[in-house]
């Protein structure tokens, strides 16, 4: 974290300076976009360690949803649709669609291949679609 925080330093020192030096107000525009790079690199990395910490499992005929701050319960016999995004024959996410609510995509899971064939058994077969990655 020390490293990063030293070349921001060193950059924005840079950045700051040639555009004083030289007149150069463009750079010190230049200075602002760094510090919201910069800030949205710190949400970002806060949110990737939030989300590693994310665990999927079952309970019967729900989906539990699971994180250090939530818990979400997802009544499997309510999901009209399920679509298995698959990428080099591999599943990579999942979409779920409810009879109510929002959409449902599930992805980092580490063991996706039994997280798939586990899902499918409760889901039942006749509401399961593949996909290509990217493509619904």
């Amino acid at each position: 974290m020390i490293t990063k925080v030293v070349m921001f330093a060193t950059v924005a020192i840079v950045l700051a300076s040639i555009g004083i030096f030289t007149r150069n107000y463009a750079m010190l525009i230049g200075l602002i976009f760094l510090v919201m790079a910069w800030q949205a690199y710190k949400d970002m990395t806060a949110w990737v360690e939030n989300s590693s910490k994310i665990r999927f499992g079952f309970d019967g005929s729900y989906l539990l949803i699971s994180g250090s701050e939530f818990e979400n319960k997802l009544l499997l016999s309510s999901v009209k649709k399920l679509v298995i995004q698959i990428r080099r024959k591999e599943p990579v996410s999942v979409l779920l669609y409810p009879a109510s609510g929002s959409l449902e995509k599930l992805e980092g899971i580490k063991d996706m291949q039994s997280f798939v064939s586990d899902i499918k058994s409760i889901i039942g077969d006749s509401k399961v679609k593949y996909a290509r990655f990217f493509h619904r």
